[in-house]
């Protein structure tokens, strides 16, 4: 019961009966019984004048309500209640909002369902507190403890949580759009499936912390620690997180879309079935990291260091990864199709199956590379090092080799090299033919060497076309095609040259239409049966062969039958023609049959 007159030394409230200086706000806990709905609305001022009074309503700090209750029928909304004590009190449902609370102590307390929107919650002891569907729009939690509270489904948006501690918190399908987190300490904390859009939580800590589900769309979250942190679906499309900790973390079918991981720490993390496309990971570390199945397409990974990673039927599509550190990765079956890989290193990984076509790997590293089955068709490999690569069963078809390491390299039946079209394609002068020659000639002895002679005379072939047009760079006379009038026209213009290199490419030239430089029998079998049937047919018009058949044969085996001589002189000379063609002819077949043995 409270006294009738006389006001308490602690404010100007009437004191409570027992209590010779306290209010029923203030009195000790040892009155908490006297402190009643009714006693703390019967103590409180007239509406009228708190209506009237700014910036608070009514002052009760220091109050003592511990383990008291208090409804939403007492009137505590834009109050002050700096340093209260509100442990294990219920105050579920109650209005707080724009109430100053700095330095309470809500330990224990239940404020489900409660009002404190624009409330000043700084420094404030929440430990164990339960504030599940609490309202906390806009309130400022700085440096405040919830260590172990329950905060789910409580509304946090635009709320003020800097260096906020909530260890251990549980804060499943809150809304914290709009927050700001930063340096707040979150290890162990379970935000599975809160909303974080647009949050900040730079420099927080989350080591531990369960995300499953969670939205951290747009939020920033550079150089914060989420070490074993579970973000497991978790959606980070479009967020920041330059040089965050996420060593060890689970991000398996997280979205990561457009985010930017710049400098990021990926080490031993699982991002398994991730979407990462076109997300920054520029000078990230992905060592030993799990992406299976992840979506990079058109990430950048440049100079990042994925040493170890397993990236199994990831798809890199048009990725960047230039200068990347990529030692022991694993990229079986993964699609790196027009992906950037300019001074990668990939020493001793693993890429079976890796669809590489169109890809740029001028200066990588590809040393002890698994390439089995490997489609590197129209790949750009300029200054590239294989050195001992396995190439069984891989495509090279139209890539460019100029000036690669392939030394050792193992290949096999089912290797497909061809012509280096894109190299062709590019190759201006002289030096440009000879290192498509010199590649030519490099895959020429491995496949020699592996006993595949079919392979390793079609690379003869190309080696010697590619010296062909080596010599004609280097050629005195260059020939092209202009339009006159209308119409195509040869023309011929002479310049600074080697004469002798213009012979050089005409020898090569005719070696390659007769003999198939030397190891193609079926072009030169082509050209004897077209002297032998031309012959055959002149000798049918003179009146002196009566068989031009076998007048033909034996001319082009070995000389003029004695006993029929011809009577035109016309014919004649196609008989001394047949007869030094056909003697040519069978001893180019013998240089042939005898050149394919070197293979």
């Amino acid at each position: 019961m409270l006294a009738a007159v006389t006001p308490a030394a602690c404010c100007f409230r009437p004191t409570v009966d027992g209590e010779a200086d306290r209010c029923v706000w203030h009195a000790g806990q040892e009155l908490s019984a006297r402190k009643t709905v009714d006693a703390l609305v019967e103590s409180c001022v007239p509406s009228t004048i708190r209506d009237q009074t700014r910036p608070f309503a009514e002052h009760f700090g220091g109050a003592i309500l511990s383990g008291c209750t208090l409804t939403d029928a007492i009137p505590v909304a834009r109050t002050a209640l700096y340093g209260a004590d509100l442990s294990g009190a219920t105050v579920s449902g109650a209005v707080l909002s724009e109430a100053n609370l700095r330095g309470a102590d809500l330990s224990n307390a239940d404020l489900t369902g409660a009002d404190l929107t624009g409330a000043s919650l700084r420094d404030v002891d929440m430990r164990d507190a339960d504030l599940e569907n609490a309202d906390l729009t806009d309130a400022n939690l700085r440096g405040a403890d919830l260590t172990d509270a329950n905060l789910r489904s409580a509304t946090l948006t635009e709320a003020k949580l800097f260096e906020t501690t909530l260890c251990k918190a549980y804060l499943g399908r809150a809304d914290l759009r709009g927050a700001n987190l930063e340096n707040a300490d979150m290890t162990g904390a379970n935000l599975g499936r809160a909303d974080l859009t647009g949050a900040v939580l730079g420099r927080a800590d989350m080591t531990r912390a369960t995300m499953q589900g969670t939205v951290l769309s747009e939020a920033s979250i550079g150089r914060a620690v989420m070490r074993q942190t579970t973000l497991y679906r978790a959606d980070l499309s479009d967020a920041y997180l330059g040089r965050t900790d996420l060593s060890g973390a689970n991000l398996s079918s997280a979205d990561l879309t457009g985010a930017n991981l710049a400098q990021v720490d990926l080490s031993g993390a699982n991002v398994r079935d991730g979407d990462l496309s076109a997300v920054n990971l520029g000078r990230a570390d992905l060592t030993e990291a799990t992406l299976r199945n992840a979506s990079l397409h058109e990430a950048n990974l440049r100079d990042a260091d994925l040493g170890d990673a397993v990236l199994e039927n990831a798809v890199l599509h048009e990725a960047t990864l230039t200068d990347a550190e990529m030692p022991n990765v694993v990229l079986d079956g993964a699609d790196l199709h027009g992906a950037t890989l300019r001074d990668a290193t990939l020493s001793d990984g693993t890429l079976r199956e890796a669809d590489l076509r169109d890809s740029d790997l001028e200066g990588a590293t590809l040393v002890r590379t698994d390439l089995v089955d490997a489609d590197l068709a129209a790949t750009t490999l300029r200054r590239a090092d294989l050195t001992d690569a396995d190439l069984r069963g891989g495509t090279l078809a139209g890539s460019d080799l100029r000036g690669s390491v392939l030394r050792n390299v193992e290949v096999s039946q089912g290797t497909r090299c061809g012509r280096q079209t894109r190299a062709e394609r590019a190759a201006v002068g002289a030096e440009a033919w000879d290192q498509i020659a010199r590649a030519y000639n490099t895959l020429k002895s491995a496949f020699s060497e592996g006993g595949l002679v079919g392979k390793a005379r079609k690379h003869h072939v190309l080696e010697r076309r590619a010296r062909g047009y080596e010599a004609k760079a280097n050629g005195a006379i260059s020939g092209s095609l202009q339009f006159a009038e209308g119409k195509r026209v040869p023309s011929f213009s002479r310049e600074h040259g080697n004469v002798g290199a213009d012979a050089a490419y005409i020898g090569s030239w005719l070696s390659r239409v007769t003999t198939g430089f030397g190891v193609r029998p079926f072009r030169l079998t082509l050209w004897m049966l077209f002297l032998f049937a031309i012959s055959a047919v002149c000798y049918e018009v003179d009146p002196g062969i009566s068989d031009s058949i076998y007048y033909s044969v034996v001319t082009f085996t070995t000389a003029p039958p004695p006993e029929s001589e011809p009577t035109l002189q016309v014919v004649r000379a196609v008989a001394l023609v047949e007869t030094f063609g056909g003697t040519l002819l069978i001893v180019l077949l013998g240089y042939i049959l005898g050149n394919r043995e070197r293979f």
